[in-house]
């Protein structure tokens, strides 16, 4: 997308906002590095796959309301074990690629800059499917981003 006026700067600020955010909650990751903190029951396998990947520290687990000396290992991006079964588990944990944009992958920043472009020429959505729908275009390109942590139920 190329600009000559600056006059759309603040509306283009944040397309690249909402941009970013759509495609972390598409694709269950943080793109910069950011703190968060989540509250589940451990399932009965004990596996727990956390909502934002890719996690780069578990800083506290707190289960049934202790929280634990020995912090569980990461396994995979997002996944950690922990038991028993049936409880309470407030994890907090840093999550994203690195403290600045410098470390998101090419591919999600490319999707970032297609999707702000996309709804920048389409501001007036033709239906309300329209107004919410990725691209396809887009949608491929963050296949490889893709995290299977998914949204528990």
């Amino acid at each position: 997308m190329h600009l000559d006026i600056s006059d759309d700067d603040g509306i283009i600020e944040s397309l690249i906002v909402a941009a970013r955010e759509v495609l972390e909650a598409k694709l269950a990751r943080r793109f910069v590095e950011a703190t968060l903190r989540e509250t589940r029951t451990i399932p009965a396998d004990g596996r727990i796959k956390l909502l934002r990947a890719p996690v780069a520290e578990i800083l506290s687990v707190e289960v049934d309301g202790e929280p634990l000396a020995d912090l569980p290992p990461l396994q995979g991006e997002a996944t950690i074990e922990i038991t028993p079964p049936g409880a309470t588990v407030v994890i907090e944990y840093v999550a994203g690629y690195g403290p600045s944009s410098d470390q998101v992958p090419d591919a999600a920043k490319t999707a970032i800059r297609m999707l702000t472009a996309h709804w920048y020429t389409r501001r007036t959505p033709t239906s309300r499917d329209a107004q919410n729908s990725v691209p396809i275009h887009i949608d491929a390109l963050c296949d490889s981003l893709r995290w299977g942590g998914g949204i528990p139920r």
